[in-house]
């Protein structure tokens, strides 16, 4: 004998179905996709951080630069055993201009130098408005920052100071020609414009 099941008892099943074919469906369908949802918004906030650490791209300004002196000959002051008896000093005019429609901020000057010349004994500086940089005085190769040059034919003119000292025998090389670089680069752009300087010794 089959027993009748009563309206409500009816009407609690299909609620007990529904709710279970609801979340049956939620776990088989939607708890996928939104795990499926949640790894790509973490991916793309990965990637929007990256795009963000990328530095912009930089134009760099191509200056006209100009050395009224590109030889510092010191022969006749560098005796033949290699040694200075009287220091003495000779320089150079640098003439930056700016011929492009934006300024120049972050320009330094420096030099490159051979092993044979990185001694105490010379010394080179630049001279800018009145302020003197140290650039190379016996120990380390430095830096000097340069003020902004301005765009539109804007110029900066600064001088650059080759110095030997009194030096024992053994100081130098006597009668030896070295090529050294003076380099104004453009940091965030890193793009240097180089000169060659002869130092003879």
């Amino acid at each position: 004998m089959v027993k009748k099941v009563g309206w409500k008892t009816a009407a609690f099943l299909c609620v007990v179905t529904v709710v279970a074919v609801y979340f049956g469906m939620y776990y088989l369908v939607q708890a996928p996709l939104e795990e499926e949802v949640a790894t790509l918004q973490t991916q793309v906030t990965s990637l929007t951080a990256q795009l963000a650490a990328v530095p912009a791209v930089i134009t760099p300004q191509a200056l006209t630069i100009v050395y009224s002196n590109t030889s510092m000959n010191f022969s006749t002051d560098i005796a033949s055993d290699g040694s200075v008896a009287t220091a003495k000093t000779l320089n150079t005019t640098i003439t930056v201009t700016n011929t492009n429609s934006e300024d120049v901020t972050d320009a330094v000057w420096y030099v490159v130098l051979p092993t044979a010349l990185q001694v105490d004994a010379l010394d080179i500086t630049l001279v800018i408005g009145g302020q003197t940089v140290p650039v190379w005085t016996g120990i380390t190769l430095k830096q000097a920052s340069l003020p902004t040059v301005y765009a539109n034919y804007g110029v900066l003119t600064m001088r650059a100071d080759y110095a030997v000292s009194i030096a024992a025998a053994g100081t130098f090389k006597d009668a030896t020609t070295y090529p050294t670089k003076a380099i104004v680069k453009q940091t965030a752009a890193n793009y240097a414009q180089e000169q060659i300087i002869y130092i003879y010794t």
